[in-house]
């Protein structure tokens, strides 16, 4: 169980997710959720910890984004966090010799980042972030290789969130606790 706020945030995303991680339940962020049966799925990092890179973006997110997460200070956090982790994502495949994905996660998760440098619409945010996170998806099932799980919820949580799913109230609320 978590030690700290920042862990509770985190385990709250991760629960969150349930819906939306690999192996089991997982689905592309779309309309529908089907069952993913692949057993083969290797994280790409061993430590089941939580990166300091990933509490400082979770602390971020918190403090920005419940009840403004189509504002530019959310989308900006959010674009920021899923720079960092598509990249440590790319690295990890093609370390790994997946040249062809990598270039699928740089093609597909670029528009995803725009918002570090200026202000998009949320719409147009939420379908960038909406086919980065489809990618990944799609990636892991084709390599088996999926990105830190902690990092990806980030992704996963404000889509969502902009999407007025229930589960966002909870999330919320995790989130707002988290920076008291």
């Amino acid at each position: 169980m978590p030690q700290t706020v920042t862990g509770y945030l985190i385990y709250a995303l991760i629960l969150f997710g349930i819906l939306f991680t690999f192996p089991a339940g997982a689905a592309p962020i779309q309309e529908q959720v089907s069952i993913n049966k692949t057993t083969n799925i290797h994280n790409v990092s061993s430590s089941n910890s939580v990166s300091q890179a990933v509490r400082s973006y979770a602390q971020k997110i918190s403090r920005v984004c419940p009840g403004n997460w189509e504002a530019y200070p959310c989308l900006q956090a959010v674009s920021e966090s899923t720079l960092v982790m598509a990249a440590n994502y790319a690295g990890a495949l093609k370390n790994r010799g997946y040249t062809a994905a990598v270039e699928k996660i740089k093609n597909h998760c670029a528009a995803a980042t725009a918002a570090r440098e200026r202000e998009f619409p949320a719409y147009a945010m939420k379908s960038a972030y909406t086919e980065c996170a489809n990618m990944i998806y799609d990636v892991t099932e084709e390599t088996g290789l999926k990105p830190d799980q902690s990092h990806y919820q980030l992704l996963v949580g404000p889509i969502l969130c902009m999407s007025d799913d229930w589960r966002c109230e909870t999330l919320e609320d995790q989130m707002r606790a988290m920076v008291r």
